[in-house]
C-alpha cells in the first residue's frame, strides 16, 4: 500500500477490536476516516468526530454481476462453512459407527447362521435314521411317502417374524436354510 503515490503512512493497527483504535488515531491525526456501510456504527462515528476528524461512509455498491460482499458477511459464512465441516465430520464419523455395527451384527449373524446350518444339517442325518410312519395320511404330510431326499424334509426358507432372509452376503457365506 505505501508503493500508491496518494497513501501518505501505512502502519498496523495497534489493536484488534471493533472501537480499540484510539491511541492510531491520536498519533496519526487523519484529516478523514472513511469505512464503508458496513463499518459505520455511532460509537466509532463518535470517537472520530470527538476529534475533529470528518467521518466518511461509502455505499456498498458492487459492479454489475458481482454479488454484494462485507467483512461481516464473510465471518458469517466462514462461521457457517465451520459449522458445516464439523457436521460432516460428525455425519462421516457417525457414518464409520454404524458400519463397524453392521459389520459386527453381519458377523453375529453369519456365525448364528452357521449355527443354524449345522442343526440342520444334524436334524436332516437324524430324520434319515427314523423310519417313516405309514399312520399320517398322505394329503397331511409335506414331503412325499417315496421321496428319500433330505433337503424335502426340512423347508429351506421358513417365515417365523414377517419377513425373508435372502442377503447375497449371507448365500456367499452360508448357503442353505436360513429361518428368520
Amino acid at each position: 500500500l505505501q508503493a500508491i503515490k496518494y497513501v501518505h503512512h501505512v502502519r498496523l493497527s495497534s489493536g484488534s477490536g471493533d472501537i480499540d483504535f484510539e491511541p492510531d488515531l491520536d498519533d496519526i491525526k487523519p484529516d478523514i476516516f472513511f469505512v464503508n456501510e458496513d463499518g459505520d456504527r455511532p460509537a466509532k462515528r463518535a470517537v472520530v468526530e470527538k476529534r475533529g476528524i470528518e467521518f466518511v461512509v461509502a455505499k456498498r455498491t458492487p459492479p454489475k454481476g458481482l454479488k454484494k460482499r462485507s467483512s461481516t458477511q464473510l465471518k458469517l459464512d466462514l462461521k457457517e462453512q465451520k459449522q458445516l465441516d464439523k457436521a460432516s465430520d460428525e455425519a462421516e464419523s457417525n457414518t464409520k459407527n454404524d458400519f463397524k455395527a453392521l459389520e459386527q451384527f453381519k458377523n453375529e449373524t453369519v456365525s448364528i447362521l452357521k449355527d443354524i446350518r449345522d442343526e440342520v444339517a444334524a436334524l436332516e442325518e437324524q430324520s434319515q435314521s427314523v423310519p417313516k410312519m405309514s399312520t399320517v395320511p398322505a394329503a397331511a404330510s409335506a414331503v412325499p411317502s417315496n421321496s428319500s431326499n433330505s433337503d424335502e424334509l426340512f423347508p429351506w426358507r421358513l417365515c417365523l417374524a414377517g419377513g425373508w432372509l435372502d442377503q447375497p452376503w449371507v448365500s456367499k457365506v452360508v448357503r442353505g436354510g436360513v429361518i428368520v
